[in-house]
């Protein structure tokens, strides 16, 4: 079936799908050669001291990891909207994604680890604080302007993304299943992948800003939701941000556990 006979956007989907790895691998590498020519122009950011990272296993996989996850993420948004499974059927799914995740976290567990920084309980309360506060008055001030329904207007985007209206329509055995994968297996999994390998990766061969902005970009548009795409974005950079402050995976593992388990039960309360 031609692109065009999809629904608007499906296209821009579509279209960022394909682009932002393409702009991923020329960062990559054109910061190799910029590096190769002038060896002191983009030092490597050492956030594993004695590691060889990335190997020939982080390139291969997160090559691999990156075009699966884009070709079903197409396919999804091409599809008509899923908005009904069964729990064992959900259930089936987490243990595919985790089992593409698998070798991510069993590699990440193996590296040595990285120098922490020295924040206090004080302020890893005071950073968690902040950035709920940053992601979500974003996403409320985009409401409050009307800028999702111009989005979906303009697009015929849904409104709310296909597990969403699962969470909130299903039954109990389904919202459990649901709340295992937003509140447990995605924290860990995406933020090992997202931040531990894929802007661990860009940073060493490119500036951090252009790092933070493409691994942002890809971890919003891989969630194949058009409406979504800027509130991820604008999450996908607090959560480098707070990786560099940290130098752990400790504390945007958390705020997305956090993030993610105060959507739940905003989904639940308020009404769509």
């Amino acid at each position: 079936m031609p692109l065009f006979s999809f629904p608007l956007h499906a296209q821009l989907m579509s279209l960022l799908l394909t682009a932002i790895p393409l702009l991923i691998f020329f960062a990559i590498v054109g910061g190799a050669l910029r590096r190769r020519l002038n060896p002191n122009l983009l030092p490597p950011v050492p956030l594993f001291p004695g590691a060889l990272f990335p190997n020939l296993f982080d390139w291969i996989y997160s090559s691999f990891f990156v075009l699966v996850t884009v070709l079903s993420t197409l396919a999804a948004v091409a599809s008509p909207p899923a908005t009904h499974m069964s729990a064992s059927v959900l259930l089936v799914n987490l243990g595919l994604q985790v089992a593409v995740y698998l070798p991510f976290v069993i590699r990440f567990a193996l590296l040595p680890a990285p120098v922490q920084s020295s924040l206090g309980v004080g302020r890893t309360l005071l950073y968690l604080l902040i950035a709920l506060l940053v992601i979500f008055v974003s996403s409320s001030l985009m409401e409050f302007l009307g800028l999702y329904r111009l989005l979906m207007e303009l697009t015929g985007c849904p409104e709310l993304q296909d597990i969403v209206v699962m969470f909130s329509n299903g039954d109990w055995a389904q919202r459990g299943t649901i709340a295992l994968a937003a509140v447990v297996v995605a924290p860990i999994c995406e933020e090992i992948v997202y931040r531990g390998f894929i802007y661990n990766i860009l940073k060493r061969y490119s500036r951090r800003w252009v790092a933070i902005i493409l691994s942002a970009l890809l971890f919003s548009v891989i969630h194949g939701s058009m409406a979504q795409a800027v509130p991820l974005t604008i999450f996908g950079i607090v959560q480098c941000i707070l990786y560099d402050k940290a130098r752990s995976l400790r504390l945007p593992i958390l705020l997305h556990a956090i993030y993610n388990t105060v959507s739940l039960i905003l989904i639940l309360l308020l009404p769509h």
